[in-house]
């Protein structure tokens, strides 16, 4: 998958650097949301072992690390969408969400309690295999965008790594198997987000259509992707983006914002986001006919 000649970069040993430190900040540990509608009820943390044996706790740590490894999936495509563009090895947020997202599954794995039978063993030995392939996938990921900055450019060895690494996405998702163990859990459902239960199927909403924008859980808030020509962008939203309002109705999630336009189809109306540090007012009109949804989740 060639991706073209880029200018020269100086920053290999910076991405390097960034990424095996260990520096950046777990959001995924340390920025839990509160026990609402739009995120999992927030109970004490214990160690590895917490409540050893105990199926309600597995499957409810099941359902952190689960939200996790969407975080790493959703940096993944953003690492692609920016490596796409010239110079975008330049370009330092690739590592820092890479990295602060891997931070995020390697945590939210270590917590995970022990599998109190053997269907959970089996689940418990997925999540293991799934973080030795997202390791892999950033390792390469790294190098591709060291080699390119060597280089001044994507052909030969740079272009090779990074094809490598996205041979290895499809690896980092849970097996079938694993899935349906915790598809029958309902603390495994009431522990996530309103808006991932639904985009999973676990719980029904006749209002959900395609939003085009991808969301890290530990940010709600944030538009962390806005994917091209799809309704958030036809809106006038743009990658990093926080929504703040619609029609003067405060917004705590993109998910309370994609129930504002999914009940005001057609309809024109505000909306307020803070970009770059600004607040900025848009007048929009609701398409009349929203998108059907894509495949259930992020597995």
């Amino acid at each position: 998958m060639a991706l073209g000649t880029r200018g020269r970069g100086g920053l290999a040993l910076a991405v390097l650097a960034t990424v095996l430190s260990g520096a950046a900040v777990n959001a995924v540990a340390q920025d839990q949301p509160p026990p609402d509608a739009h995120g999992p009820s927030k109970k004490p943390r214990g160690g590895a072992h917490a409540s050893a044996g105990d199926p309600t706790e597995f499957d409810r740590r099941a359902a952190e690390v689960w939200l996790a490894l969407g975080d790493v999936k959703l940096a993944s495509e953003y690492a692609e969408v920016v490596l796409h563009k010239s110079f975008g090895f330049q370009d330092q947020t690739v590592s820092t969400a890479l990295h602060s997202t891997n931070e995020g599954y390697k945590q939210a794995r270590a917590h995970l309690s022990a599998a109190p039978d053997e269907a959970r063993k089996r689940v418990a030995a997925e999540i293991t295999r799934s973080g030795t392939a997202v390791d892999r996938y950033i390792v390469l990921v790294t190098k591709s965008i060291a080699s390119a900055q060597s280089k001044n450019g994507w052909a030969g060895e740079p272009n090779d790594q990074f094809s490598q690494a996205l041979a290895v996405v499809p690896e980092m998702n849970w097996s079938e198997e694993a899935w349906r163990v915790l598809r029958q859990s309902a603390t495994f459902a009431a522990a996530l987000p309103m808006a991932e239960r639904v985009a999973l199927d676990l719980t029904k909403d006749p209002a959900r259509f395609d939003f085009g924008a991808g969301v890290l859980h530990s940010e709600p808030q944030k538009l962390f992707l806005v994917r091209k020509d799809s309704v958030a962008d036809g809106l006038g939203l743009e990658s990093g983006d926080r929504v703040v309002s619609a029609d003067g109705k405060t917004l705590e999630s993109v998910w309370e914002l994609q129930q504002v336009l999914a009940a005001s189809a057609g309809k024109k109306m505000t909306i307020e986001v803070e970009r770059k540090g600004k607040k900025k007012s848009r007048a929009v009109k609701v398409p009349e006919r929203l998108p059907a949804p894509g495949a259930a989740g992020r597995r």
